[in-house]
């Protein structure tokens, strides 16, 4: 079964490293990089860039039922507190996020523990 923080049924532990990142960055003051005020992207080094195109895109799985974090929309789009961070992360490191849908929190640990997300 997958970690996850305690207190917490859906926010798997190797989320965290990526939200603190997030949030750690909101305070600090950066030139926006367009008019839309978006932060400009993270320069990753050579080998962290190699590794994301030998990896394909990220895999991510929402649960359907957990809104405001995350769940689907009426035309099946994730929406929620984490895809939106993760496509801001995403786009600000160049990466590609797949969303597959699973019907229950129950079916996306056993896609995990198959090793089709993650």
């Amino acid at each position: 079964m997958a970690r996850t923080v305690r207190g917490l049924r859906s926010v798997p532990v190797f989320l965290f490293p990526l939200c603190l990142a997030l949030l750690a960055s909101c305070g600090q003051e950066r030139k926006a990089s367009n008019s839309n005020n978006e932060p400009p992207p993270v320069s990753l080094t050579a080998g962290q860039r190699a590794y994301l195109k030998a990896h394909g895109p990220l895999v991510y799985a929402p649960d359907p039922a957990f809104p405001p974090f995350e769940s689907f929309d009426g035309n099946g789009n994730a929406v929620g507190i984490s895809p939106d961070l993760l496509r801001m992360a995403a786009r600000n490191i160049g990466a590609e996020i797949k969303t597959v849908r699973y019907p229950s929190w129950s079916g996306i640990i056993e896609a995990v523990k198959e090793g089709k997300v993650g």
